[in-house]
């Protein structure tokens, strides 16, 4: 009799049913890096366990970002019709969420509101986003390479996907970083500077708001590099 041998997985359970659609949809639509979905029991997804799983940030942050952006770029799809994604608009309502932004600096909330209105009016093709590739989100599999997890699962500008490498890891001091980092995912994700410097800024304040949302208070590290881009 053959042996059947199981593969270890991995079950994550949903905070709510439209957190879990939204996911699944994700997973079934983003290209080949991204982490394998096998099946849905009730709430939970069960996915491939990516082992040993190694984050990248545990690598030097320039062969770290080389491996998001090449992980980015293949992740990238067009857009089909009647996805039920959200919208990259649509990611961004906290910034006019007023009891969220009311503790920011209005400059910069107003920087960040302008630089998304000039963004969208002038979009790049839309395609199927990650929506929070960071350093912890992208894991390292002994059968596959760089296996991307926890998607948010947008539908838009690629370059809404860049603001995560900008903003992050929040234990360092991404600020610091901003004038190495932008020519280099400039170059390799093949954007203007100005572009991706403009998605960090609205990535930034978006990040801050939605903490306030969760938490009542200010990060900061977020905020520092808004700041820093705003000048």
């Amino acid at each position: 009799m053959r042996r059947v041998v199981e593969h270890p997985v991995w079950r994550k359970r949903a905070r709510s049913r439209a957190e879990l659609r939204r996911e699944v949809e994700a997973l079934r639509l983003l290209g080949p890096p991204a982490v394998r979905l096998l099946r849905v029991e009730g709430e939970v997804l069960v996915l491939e366990r990516v082992r040993p799983g190694t984050p990248v940030a545990a690598r030097p942050d320039d062969e770290a970002l080389g491996a998001i952006t090449a992980a980015l770029l293949a992740l990238w799809v067009p857009a089909p019709a009647g996805c039920g994604l959200p919208t990259v608009r649509q990611e961004c309502t906290a910034l006019y969420d007023e009891d969220a932004v009311k503790v920011l600096p209005a400059a910069i909330v107003h920087a960040a509101r302008s630089m998304l209105d000039q963004l969208l009016r002038d979009p790049a093709q839309d395609r199927v986003l990650h929506g929070d590739l960071h350093q912890q989100n992208l894991l390292w599999s002994a059968d596959r390479g760089w296996v991307a997890i926890d998607p948010h699962g947008v539908v838009g500008d690629p370059g809404y996907d860049v603001g995560p490498l900008l903003i992050n890891p929040w234990n360092a001091d991404p600020a610091a970083l901003l004038s190495h980092r932008l020519p280099l995912l400039a170059q390799r994700l093949h954007m203007p500077v100005q572009r991706v410097a403009g998605w960090g800024l609205v990535r930034a304040v978006l990040a801050e708001a939605w903490h306030v949302q969760d938490t009542g208070e200010v990060a900061g590290g977020a905020l520092q590099v808004a700041e820093r881009l705003a000048q």
